[in-house]
């Protein structure tokens, strides 16, 4: 059977019998059940941008969590993830903050997230990456020639054309979904405006 390799921003704290937050629970559970790696950023900051992932083993399996730089922290996090996606994501245009920078540290995490990742990857793992702050991981991984199966599920609603065009970076945000082999949306309605941007967008651009 094939390892399945969750990544999401935060890596589940799996010492606790207890998890907070649906996603967390969910996810914790199953891989309890089937074994495999959990990987994501560990809740740690620090000056250092290169520093080593903490690994850890719980029965059947292994977290891996990664430090972010407390630049990567304000810019991909507070910044993009936070300032950006989410209120755009919830047609809050009116709460978006958006500044080039973030989207620059945004990039960056994902593709510091990629190559930490690919270390630990065997060749028939499963990766299920979880949510906005990791819209352009594939793209990274792919990029990496990880050709592993990457599916990709969105937690929060995803926004119609008109919206999600009013962001400068929204090309390399579609692009890098379609990087996945498969993509999970929380409704029909999120599913058809991507499928909306795609026709009305991607063709032109």
């Amino acid at each position: 059977m094939s390892r399945l390799v969750i990544v999401s921003n935060r890596v589940a704290d799996l010492s606790s019998p207890t998890q907070s937050g649906g996603l967390a629970v969910g996810l914790a559970d199953a891989l309890r059940e089937r074994g495999g790696v959990w990987f994501g950023w560990s809740g740690e900051t620090g000056e250092a941008a290169d520093a080593e992932p903490v690994i850890e083993t719980f029965d059947k399996v292994r977290t891996v969590g990664l430090p972010l730089s407390q630049k990567d922290y304000s810019e991909y996090y507070l910044g993009y993830s936070n300032s950006v996606l989410w209120p755009l994501f919830h047609y809050r245009l009116d709460l978006v903050d958006y500044r080039p920078a973030y989207f620059k540290g945004y990039a960056r995490v994902n593709r510091a997230f990629a190559r930490a990742l690919a270390a630990f990857l065997e060749p028939d793992d499963i990766i299920w990456v979880q949510d906005y702050h990791l819209i352009l991981l594939a793209d990274f991984l792919r990029k990496l020639g990880v050709k592993n199966r990457i599916g990709f599920f969105l937690h929060i609603p995803f926004p119609p054309p008109d919206l999600l065009a009013a962001s400068p970076n929204h090309k390399a945000l579609v692009d890098g979904l379609f990087q996945y082999d498969l993509i999970g949306f929380q409704t029909h309605t999120d599913v058809g405006n991507l499928m909306r941007f795609a026709e009305e967008h991607v063709a032109v651009d």
